[in-house]
C-alpha cells in the first residue's frame, strides 16, 4: 500500500516538472514571408540589412543568443542585431517584433555574401533559424588618380592610382597633358588587384624660367581598357625670381574704382573697361638690414590667356631696416580689345632689392617680395559708352564750342545705329548725333559744335550725354541697372555782358490788385546807331495765370521809342512784392537786354457776388433748399391752423 502511494506520489510531481517547464520555455519562430533583403550591392556599400518578422508564444526572452547559435556571413563581414530580447507571448496572444540584422562588409570584395541568422532564448529554450541568405556583389571597375602640387623649391612630387573597384585591373598605362613637360618612375604598364595603390613620382621636366606667372598644371590620365580617371599636378609660378632673405613685405592697402568721363559703373573688386583704377600699396622692410635699389613692378594679368595685360614698374628707393614707403599705383582699363577673353584678372605688385649687409652671408644677394588679389572685369553684351572727351576750359557767352569724344563699344555684341544727345536746359542745348556702326570692343570719334547764348551767368554747367541704341532705348548695364548717362562740367566765363542796344523804362498803367489785371506801359528806346527788329518776351510771370503784349515784335530806327502795354491776369492768392522781367531780343533770338519790372500786389477786398457765389456754391445750394423747407412747413401749419 505504501509503495502504492508513493508511486502516485511521484508520478504526481513529475507530472508538475513537465507542465512547469512547459510554462517556463519560450516559444520563438519566424515568419519566412516577413524576411526582406536586398538581391544585390555594390562592393563599397559597406552594409546592407536583413529585416524579419519574430514571434515568441512562450515566456519573455530577455537575452537573445545570436552568435553561440551560429549566426555567421561570409566575406569576413559582421553582423549586428536591432535587439536582443523579446517580449512574452501565447499561443492565442502572440508576441511579434520586428528584427533587423545589419550586415557590414569592407569594400573591394566581390562575388556572394552567404549569411545564416540562427537565434536561441538563452537559459529558456526556444532556437529558430531562417533559410541561408545570398546576396551578390555587383562587379565594379574603377580607377582613381589622386593631385598634387610641386613646390617653388622642388621639381618633383608622387601621386597615388588606386583600383577603387572590386575587378582586378591589368595592363595600367599614364598619359599627361597640359603646361609643362614632365616624366613618371613608372614607364610600363602595371596591374592593381581590387582595392590595391601604386605610388607615382612625377617629376618637371620644363625649365622652372618657362613657366608661365600664376597657376601651371599638368593632367595626369590613367588608363585600363575602358577604364580611365584622372588628377593633376600644379605648380604656383610665383611673380619673385628670388627668394626673401632681405625680410621685405609688400602689401595691397587698398584698391579704389575711379571709374570714367565723371561715371562709376563697376566697383573696387569688379571693372569695367576703360575705368581708372587707384591701388595703394605700402613696402616695409621687416630685416634687419638695409635694403637698396628697390623696384616696385606690378600689372594686371590674364590667367586664362597666359598674359599681361598691363605691365609697369616704379623708381628704385632705398629703405632701412624698420621703415616704410607708401606708393599710389594709378591705370587705365584702356586696351579694351584685350578683355574679350571675359577671364580672370590678377593684379600682382613685387618689390625687389639687394640686402646691404655689411659683408655679411647676404650682402648683396637680391631680395623680392609679392602680393597679388584677383578681380573681376565684366563684359557685357550691350553697351556703349562716351569716354575722353574733350572741349575747352572755359567758353565764353556767344561762342561755338567744339566737342570731341570717343564713342566706345565695350560689350561683345556688334552694335547699330547708335544715337547720341548732347543736353542742358539752361543753355538751350539739345544736340542729336547720329554714330555709325561699332563693332565689339571698337570705337568711333564723336564731333559736335554747340553754341553758348548771350547773357548767360557766369558759372559751371553741366553737360549729359545720352547714348541711346537702335532701339531708341537708353544703354543701361546687366550688373547693376546703370545707365549710359554722362554729365560732363563745362564753365562759362567771359563776353558774358550784353552792350544792350535798347532801353526799357516801365511804369504802372493800372491793377495791382489780386484776382485783377495788372497793366504795365513799357517804353522801348533803340539807344543804337541803326535799325533794329525787336522781339518782346517776360520771363518770372509764375505768379500770374496769362501775360498778354499789346505787340511782340517792333521795328525802330535809330533813337526811336514806342510804348508797348503788358498785361498780366494776377493770380487770386497773390499780395506783396513780385516781380517779372521784360526781355528785348534781336531778331536772331539773342538776349540784347533784360529789365527786371517790381509791382505791390494788394490782397483782393470788398465784396464780390459773383467770386462768393463760384467759390461756396454748395454753401448756396444748401441754404436754398433750407428756405424751401421753411416756406413748406409754414404753409403746412398754416392749413392745419384753418381746418
Amino acid at each position: 500500500m505504501k509503495s502504492k502511494i508513493f508511486g502516485l506520489l511521484s508520478l504526481s510531481i513529475l507530472s508538475l516538472v513537465i507542465l512547469s517547464g512547459l510554462v517556463s520555455a519560450a516559444s520563438l519562430s519566424v515568419d519566412s514571408d516577413s524576411i526582406e533583403f536586398p538581391d544585390s550591392i555594390n562592393h563599397d556599400d559597406g552594409s546592407f540589412d536583413i529585416v524579419f518578422d519574430l514571434t515568441n508564444e512562450g515566456i519573455e526572452a530577455t537575452t537573445l543568443d545570436w552568435e553561440n547559435a551560429g549566426s555567421q556571413a561570409s566575406q569576413d563581414a559582421t553582423i549586428s542585431f536591432s535587439q536582443d530580447t523579446i517580449g512574452a507571448g501565447t499561443d492565442t496572444d502572440p508576441n511579434t517584433e520586428t528584427i533587423t540584422a545589419t550586415v557590414n562588409f569592407a569594400s573591394h570584395k566581390s562575388g556572394n555574401i552567404v549569411v545564416d541568422i540562427k537565434g536561441d532564448a538563452d537559459g529558456v529554450g526556444g532556437e529558430f533559424e531562417l533559410d541561408t541568405i545570398i546576396v551578390a556583389i555587383l562587379d565594379s571597375s574603377e580607377l582613381s588618380v589622386s593631385s598634387s602640387e610641386i613646390s617653388q623649391e622642388e621639381t618633383s612630387t608622387t601621386i597615388t592610382i588606386k583600383n577603387e573597384g572590386n575587378v582586378d585591373l591589368t595592363s595600367i598605362t599614364l598619359t599627361d597633358s597640359g603646361d609643362f613637360e614632365i616624366s613618371f618612375n613608372q614607364s610600363e604598364p602595371f596591374n592593381l588587384i581590387a582595392g590595391a595603390t601604386e605610388t607615382i613620382e612625377v617629376t618637371m621636366t620644363t625649365d622652372a624660367d618657362d613657366l608661365e606667372l600664376g597657376t601651371n598644371s599638368v593632367t595626369i590620365t590613367a588608363t585600363s581598357g575602358d577604364v580611365s580617371a584622372t588628377g593633376n599636378v600644379s605648380i604656383e609660378k610665383s611673380f619673385c625670381d628670388y627668394d626673401n632673405k632681405g625680410e621685405l613685405e609688400i602689401n595691397i592697402k587698398d584698391i579704389s574704382n575711379d571709374g570714367f568721363s565723371n561715371k562709376k559703373f563697376g566697383d573696387d573688386d569688379e571693372w569695367f573697361p576703360l575705368e581708372e583704377i587707384e591701388v595703394e600699396v605700402e613696402i616695409e622692410n621687416t630685416g634687419n638690414h638695409d635694403i637698396d635699389d628697390i623696384e616696385v613692378v606690378w600689372g594686371l594679368y590674364d590667367e586664362d590667356a597666359k598674359e599681361w595685360i598691363i605691365e609697369e614698374e616704379e623708381s628704385d628707393f632705398n629703405l632701412a631696416d624698420g621703415k616704410e614707403k607708401t606708393l599710389i599705383l594709378n591705370f587705365k582699363l584702356d586696351d579694351v580689345d584685350e578683355f574679350e577673353n571675359n577671364g580672370d584678372y590678377v593684379f600682382y605688385v613685387k618689390a625687389t632689392g639687394k640686402i646691404d649687409a655689411n659683408d655679411e652671408t647676404y650682402d648683396g644677394d637680391d631680395t623680392c617680395a609679392s602680393d597679388s588679389e584677383r578681380k573681376n572685369i565684366i563684359i557685357e553684351s550691350d553697351f556703349v559708352v562716351i569716354d575722353e572727351v574733350e572741349f575747352p576750359e572755359t567758353v565764353q557767352c556767344g561762342s561755338e564750342v567744339q566737342i570731341l569724344a570717343d564713342v566706345w563699344n565695350i560689350g561683345d555684341d556688334d552694335q547699330d545705329d547708335i544715337e547720341i544727345y548732347v543736353v542742358n536746359a539752361e543753355l538751350g542745348i539739345n544736340e542729336k548725333i547720329e554714330i555709325d556702326d561699332i563693332n565689339a570692343f571698337d570705337n568711333e570719334k564723336l564731333e559736335v559744335t554747340i553754341k553758348i547764348p548771350q547773357g548767360m551767368d557766369e558759372k559751371w554747367y553741366t553737360l549729359t550725354f545720352y547714348v541711346y541704341d537702335e532701339d531708341n532705348d537708353l544703354y543701361e548695364t546687366d550688373h547693376d541697372d546703370d545707365k549710359a548717362e554722362f554729365r560732363i562740367p563745362i564753365q562759362v566765363l567771359g563776353n558774358c555782358e550784353v552792350e544792350s542796344t535798347a532801353l526799357v523804362s516801365p511804369v504802372l498803367e493800372s491793377g495791382g490788385k489780386a484776382g485783377e489785371k495788372l497793366v504795365v506801359k513799357a517804353t522801348i528806346t533803340n539807344t543804337g546807331n541803326e535799325l533794329v527788329n525787336y522781339v518782346l518776351s517776360a520771363t518770372e510771370t509764375d505768379w500770374a495765370s496769362a501775360v498778354e503784349f499789346g505787340e511782340t515784335a517792333i521795328v525802330l530806327g535809330a533813337g526811336e521809342s514806342k510804348d508797348v502795354l503788358v498785361t498780366l491776369d494776377v493770380n487770386k492768392d497773390v499780395s506783396g512784392d513780385k516781380v517779372f522781367n521784360i526781355n528785348v531780343l534781336n531778331s536772331d533770338g539773342e538776349l540784347i537786354t533784360k529789365q527786371p519790372v517790381s509791382v505791390l500786389i494788394e490782397k483782393s477786398s470788398g465784396f464780390n457776388f459773383e467770386g462768393l457765389i463760384q467759390d461756396n456754391w454748395y454753401l448756396w445750394v444748401i441754404g436754398a433748399v433750407n428756405i424751401i423747407l421753411v416756406i413748406i412747413i409754414i404753409l403746412v401749419a398754416v392749413r392745419v391752423a384753418r381746418k
